[in-house]
């Protein structure tokens, strides 16, 4: 399961809909800050029947038991397995849903029920397409009821076959998919390093990381490859870092963002050097003056650009 903004109140819902004999285990992904301590699974343990704590490194996913990804981990799902890494950050997400759905689906195929709640931007989709070329389920939380609705939207948009619906009735929804026997895993294992692009929500091999693309990563500034599979495209730098489409926009619109602000604030800064000078005197003031007001003008002209004016 994941979530973002907003997913607070509809994992209590899901959760407390859950049998205490649910016959599958549940691993949770919800953005959270990267620093402190996280009472997420002191809060979810109230919702409902199930025990939610926070996995050990290695610890085995239990039937009936839910695992919550703690902040600044990814949260990866091998052979029945839980493995916690600080693999790079996937849509500047650690941990991200991306990288739980998409080491699921690698791992045990047609057996997992991916669900996405409301959240801000994309992440998530990915991973979904990823359990849905794997022939697991998907569900979304109905975008109408979300809080927050750009991540469940996301996810109907790469996975045609998702099915839609209210937070309280997902649970139920969930018991009925995990009710019947799992079709059989796949044979072989994820790779086990956490530097691996697949488990840092890209490609499946160094090797594999997709067409070279006249972009660079947003997070270091390095060269990305473009891949497009299970229906969607992303975006992966060669040192892991990973981006969807809504992602990668939002952190270009904001690096853009910032060299305007930027480049308005160094026209302030010329404009305040060139009036210093009109008032010592130094050189001519009239044409320090009118330096000062063509940077000003200027100035003023980027923040108009930057906010749409």
């Amino acid at each position: 399961m994941g979530a973002s903004a907003g997913g607070v109140d509809p994992l209590r819902q899901l959760l407390a809909a859950l049998p205490a004999d649910l016959p599958a285990a549940v691993a949770v992904v919800l953005h959270l800050s990267p620093t402190g301590e996280s009472r997420l699974p002191e809060l979810l343990s109230r919702a409902g029947p199930l025990p939610v704590r926070h996995p050990t490194e290695g610890g085995a996913l239990v039937p009936g038991q839910v695992v919550v990804a703690p902040p600044d981990r990814h949260l990866v799902v091998r052979d029945g397995r839980v493995h916690l890494t600080r693999g790079p950050r996937v849509n500047r997400q650690r941990p991200a849903v991306d990288v739980l759905f998409r080491s699921a689906a690698l791992s045990h195929g047609a057996g997992v029920v991916a669900v996405v709640l409301s959240g801000a931007l994309d992440d998530g989709a990915l991973g979904a397409a990823a359990v849905a070329a794997q022939d697991g389920r998907v569900l979304v939380q109905d975008p109408r009821e979300a809080r927050v609705s750009a991540m469940p939207r996301a996810a109907l948009a790469v996975v045609r076959r998702a099915r839609a619906a209210p937070a309280a009735e997902l649970g139920p929804l969930v018991a009925e998919l995990v009710g019947s026997p799992a079709p059989p895993a796949p044979t072989a294992g994820a790779p086990s390093d956490e530097r691996s692009p697949q488990m840092a929500g890209g490609p499946t091999a160094e090797t594999d990381l997709g067409v070279p693309a006249a972009l660079g990563c947003p997070e270091c500034q390095g060269g990305m490859f473009e891949n497009a599979a299970d229906g969607s495209v992303s975006w992966t730098c060669h040192v892991g870092h990973s981006w969807s489409a809504q992602s990668l926009l939002e952190a270009q619109r904001q690096a853009v963002e910032s060299a305007v602000y930027n480049a308005a604030s160094k026209l302030l800064e010329i404009a305040s050097v060139h009036r210093r000078l009109a008032e010592l005197g130094t050189g001519g003031r009239d044409e320090h003056l009118r330096a000062a007001e063509r940077a000003e003008t200027r100035a003023a002209q980027v923040r108009g650009e930057a906010g749409g004016g």
